[in-house]
């Protein structure tokens, strides 16, 4: 028990101290004591399994103009894409879950407490090569996930975005 505290605690005692001396100077950890069960959510982390309505709920699209033939390719890829997130959520058969989907966009298994901050943009790549074989990409640092526009159906997303998060670790760019 002692080894844990020395190589656990202790190091992170000063940090401790100075959070709470924080949180005293602005009259919050009083309240926080008072409401812990209320504040825990922000504290401790609870691991709940991610439902499609709330992942879908932190992705913010980047569209064209309303009306632009890039629109309404790039509002196809967007419903592609949302149907690909929800297959991971209701379907035995995915090869990937919604948490695996999660973590490739963002590096994380799950939703933080208050959500993604930023919301996670979902941006869309056009003018590539007729042939292209391109992928989804994901920068998790930023949460943003750009999708090729020239996918042309449902099961070439599915096929797309799980071949992108089976070779994520091994794409690295520099």
């Amino acid at each position: 028990r002692m080894l844990y505290y020395k190589e656990t605690l202790e190091p992170r005692i000063e940090a401790i101290r100075q959070l709470q001396a924080g949180l005293n100077m602005r009259g919050l950890l009083p309240l926080i004591k008072k409401h812990s069960e209320e504040f825990s959510k922000f504290f401790v982390f609870n691991a709940i399994s991610i439902d499609y309505f709330q992942f879908v709920d932190e992705f913010k699209p980047i569209f064209q103009p309303e009306g632009s033939n890039k629109f309404i390719r790039e509002e196809t890829i967007y419903k592609y894409f949302c149907d690909y997130v929800e297959s991971c959520n209701s379907s035995d058969n995915a090869t990937h879950s919604l948490s695996d989907v999660c973590q490739f966009i963002t590096g994380s298994m799950n939703i933080p407490p208050m959500g993604f901050q930023p919301k996670i943009v979902v941006k869309f790549v056009h003018d590539c090569d007729h042939d292209c074989q391109c992928y989804p990409e994901a920068s998790t640092c930023a949460y943003v996930i750009k999708l090729p526009v020239h996918i042309n159906s449902l099961q070439e997303m599915i096929t797309k975005m799980d071949e992108a998060i089976i070779n994520a670790p091994f794409f690295f760019k520099g």
